[in-house]
């Protein structure tokens, strides 16, 4: 690999630190990996009235730049407008549509006068028309991560126009990939979506997330010999998929505790929405919002559940969950992005009852539930390390 190339990185969200968000997760260890061979040079658009700062990031990259957005009123008879102007446009559909285009333009130009790249990554898709027009499309790789597609599919029915933006964004994500000179997505559940059309298929990759290991300490094994078994849900709690299981689990949790009273049920993770909050008041629940270590809650845990009712991709919780040697209980849902194997690498059940059983067995069957998590940080050790997927990323970027 050519060492000393001027890389640009353009995100619309925040990139560093680690943790701050699930874009962060991903591209922290990338960047600092990155860094130490490369002249990584970052441009940032922000999401509206989002108020952080990359701290550190200006430490190991050569420049930083940050657009940040705010919300400002846009009349009803231009939204209107726009809206069913969308409806007839081959152009970038009205979800991903930036009223404020012409900034973010002409903030992109002037990071991309001074930088003159080998490489432009776009992380993401959003405002990836903007990019498009500046760097040109044969210079940009495009890390969508996720399908934007699938994405508006999981938001479910919200307005009268939902199966018209399916249509446009589908047509849309088709035509990114089509353009660029190449796409990769975190699981193969969205990349899927391009293998039947070999133009494209051959133009997309995948690469999982690694598992954030910066900030690991000790986590001690499962120990289920105790009275009381700690049951744990990790995430982001203001997420609305997060939200969603985080409820459903403690319905499964009333229905655990009615049976035996000896478990307890621990809620991991920042911003939690007023609904999760609720649920402390329960006894025997408790919610930490944001932690300092999430190791350290982790290690408090005895078996994590994630009973997902939306969303999809790389479910990162459950790989950490993973990795902490903990006893995983998800639905295939939680485990499409992860691809372990039920019964060897983590447990995976689908109805409430039987999520509940496996809860309750899990006490009886104490030396198969240790093997079980003993299997499941072997396998997310060995496809999860970020010392194997950052190399193969950065050879993608240089060869397509």
């Amino acid at each position: 690999m050519d060492l000393g190339k001027k890389i640009l990185l353009v995100f619309s969200e925040l990139p560093y630190p680690a943790r701050l968000n699930g874009i962060s997760v991903r591209y922290a260890p990338i960047i600092t990996a990155l860094a130490a061979r490369h002249d990584i040079h970052v441009a940032i658009v922000t999401r509206p009235d989002e108020s952080g700062y990359p701290v550190g990031l200006e430490q190991i990259c050569k420049s930083v730049d940050i657009f940040r957005r705010v919300r400002t009123p846009i009349a009803i008879g231009r939204k209107i407008a726009t809206r069913l102007s969308k409806c007839f446009s081959s152009a970038v559909p009205y979800p991903l549509y930036s009223y404020d285009h012409a900034e973010i333009e002409q903030f992109l130009r002037g990071v991309a006068e001074p930088h003159a790249c080998d490489l432009v990554v776009w992380v993401g898709s959003m405002h990836l028309e903007i990019g498009i027009k500046i760097f040109g499309a044969d210079n940009i790789v495009h890390d969508a991560i996720d399908s934007l597609y699938h994405g508006h599919l999981r938001n479910g029915q919200r307005s009268i126009f939902h199966g018209i933006d399916a249509a446009k964004i589908n047509s849309w994500e088709r035509h990114l990939v089509g353009v660029t000179r190449g796409t990769s997505f975190v699981s193969h559940t969205d990349a899927g979506l391009f293998e039947k059309i070999p133009e494209l298929a051959k133009k997309v990759a995948v690469f999982p997330n690694g598992v954030y290991l910066d900030d690991f300490g000790d986590v001690k094994h499962i120990d289920v010999d105790t009275d009381v078994v700690t049951l744990g849900f990790l995430g982001h709690m203001g997420y609305p998929p997060n939200i969603q299981a985080a409820l459903r689990l403690k319905k499964i949790f009333d229905a655990v505790v009615k049976k035996d009273s000896k478990f307890r049920l621990l809620i991991i993770g920042r911003d939690p929405a007023p609904e999760i909050l609720e649920l402390a008041k329960t006894a025997g629940v408790t919610v930490t919002g944001p932690v300092d270590n999430v190791w350290e809650y982790i290690a408090k845990v005895d078996v994590f559940v994630f009973p997902m009712v939306s969303g999809a991709g790389q479910q990162n919780k459950v790989l950490e969950a993973m990795y902490g040697e903990k006893v995983v209980i998800c639905n295939s849902l939680a485990n499409s992005g992860v691809g372990a194997t039920n019964q060897t690498h983590l447990l995976v059940r689908e109805t409430d009852k039987d999520f509940a059983d496996a809860i309750l067995n899990v006490k009886r069957q104490r030396e198969a539930m240790r093997a079980i998590a003993a299997s499941g940080k072997a396998f997310v050790r060995e496809r999860y390390s970020w010392e194997k997927i950052i190399p193969l990323l950065e050879k993608f970027w240089f060869s397509v």
